[in-house]
């Protein structure tokens, strides 16, 4: 339990300081090494497995956007725009990153993870 305890106390200690939530387990900070050294190990491995193959099975599962970049869901914005209206979006990408309807489908995105993301705890 004392290995256990630790990834627990280094996770919890990475999400507070973490400046954004996306970039969490892209850097090569303290957790990702230790579940790297810890993923090596035999135990570890079948560990791992038992715990993550259920959530990962989920997350593929799942019709959520992971996308929580505003700058990359504009195109995705735009297009679905000119779909649905059969015409061009005209408006910069200033004036895109402003949108109300922008901000709409962001804040959907960010509370579809947030529940996706409580319903492993």
């Amino acid at each position: 339990h004392l290995l256990l305890s630790m990834f627990q106390m280094v996770l919890q200690s990475e999400f507070n300081e973490a400046p954004r939530m996306n970039l969490l387990l892209r850097a090569n900070n303290a957790l990702t090494r230790m579940m790297s050294a810890y993923a090596r190990r035999g135990p570890g491995q079948q560990y791992l497995k038992q715990v993550l193959l259920p959530i990962i099975k989920k997350v593929a599962d799942t019709s959520v956007s992971f996308e929580v970049d505003p700058v990359k869901l504009i195109p995705t914005y735009i297009v679905q725009y000119e779909v649905t209206t059969g015409k061009p979006y005209t408006h910069s990408l200033d004036e895109a990153n402003n949108d109300p309807a922008v901000l709409d489908l962001l804040g959907h995105n960010i509370r579809e993870l947030e529940s996706l993301a409580g319903s492993f705890f």
